[in-house]
């Protein structure tokens, strides 16, 4: 995962279970390494997170983690992660809804790194398997 954080050119979106609490840990201490603002798309994974902030899980610089906004948009592409729910295919989680092109604040584009951190759930394999197809269509 850090090797990803530190390579990747673009910005880095990263879908992840939010409570997989180890994973949003290794995510924003590889982000703070390498000087990535981590900005948190969906309500689990703002709610997980800050709970991890106040029991002293996750130790980051102010500002390093921000919930999205347009903000996004004004940071050079190589100093962004963006974590997200939706590794699913959740219709209306945050990375289903950028695959799709209806995240209100943003836009996915070439150069974007997408990472899909979670097994497929039975049962969730169609949704999953649409999702993906909306990114590649992207």
């Amino acid at each position: 995962m850090e090797h990803i954080v530190k390579n990747a050119e673009g910005r880095l979106i990263v879908a992840t279970f939010a409570s997989n609490v180890g994973r949003v840990i290794q995510l924003v201490n590889s982000a703070v390494k390498y000087n990535r603002v981590v900005f948190l798309s969906g309500r689990s994974m703002e709610n997980y997170t800050a709970i991890c902030q106040q029991l002293g899980y996750i130790n980051a610089p102010r500002d390093m983690i921000r919930k999205l906004t347009d903000d996004v948009e004004n940071m050079p592409d190589n100093r962004v992660l963006i974590l997200c729910t939706g590794a699913q295919g959740e219709e209306f989680s945050a990375l289903a809804r950028m695959a799709r092109g209806e995240h209100a604040q943003i836009r996915l584009r070439a150069g974007d790194t997408v990472l899909k951190s979670a097994s497929v759930i039975p049962g969730n394999e169609l949704q999953s398997e649409k999702m993906l197809n909306d990114l590649v269509v992207r």
